[in-house]
């Protein structure tokens, strides 16, 4: 049997949103990417006042083409140091890119700002997040007792 594989690549997907007028780009983006999951992962950056992240100042994160599902996916940069860019597995300046076009497109952004409200409802304004955040600190005294006390300013 003689097959060609055929072989996408980030910077093939990218290529082609980036060339894209905005109404291609809002179908295409849709066959490209899970934008519901992204602009919760882009709201979600902004509770956590996350400065790597790509529509931010230092504007970090990993992108990478899953073969399986045809679509973008968007990882964290804390976990692409995990994951490591030796693998060829995906692209930090691209997720950028991405999180650039998307946010500049004006139902995008929109949806961002709509799942913004909605996290912070469900994790600031209800005290999740607090709560959360007190009971790691919790265990956190609990299991390193080496810990110093921070100074008080």
């Amino acid at each position: 049997m003689n097959t060609t594989a055929t072989t996408t690549t980030v910077a093939d997907v990218l290529a082609g949103l980036t060339r894209a007028e905005d109404a291609a780009f809002a179908i295409a983006i849709d066959a490209a990417l899970d934008v519901e999951a992204f602009a919760t992962y882009l709201a979600f950056q902004e509770i956590v006042d996350n400065y790597e992240a790509p529509g931010a100042p230092a504007g970090h994160a990993y992108v990478c083409y899953d073969a399986a599902t045809s679509r973008l996916a968007v990882v964290d940069w804390a976990l692409d140091v995990a994951v490591g860019t030796r693998s060829g597995l995906g692209d930090a300046a691209g997720a950028r890119l991405l999180a650039e076009r998307f946010l500049a497109h004006p139902d995008y952004a929109a949806l961002v700002d709509a799942e913004l409200e909605r996290l912070c409802a469900a994790l600031v304004d209800s005290g999740l997040a607090d709560a959360s955040a007190a009971e790691w600190a919790r265990v956190l005294r609990e299991h390193t007792p080496s810990l110093a006390v921070a100074p008080s300013l």
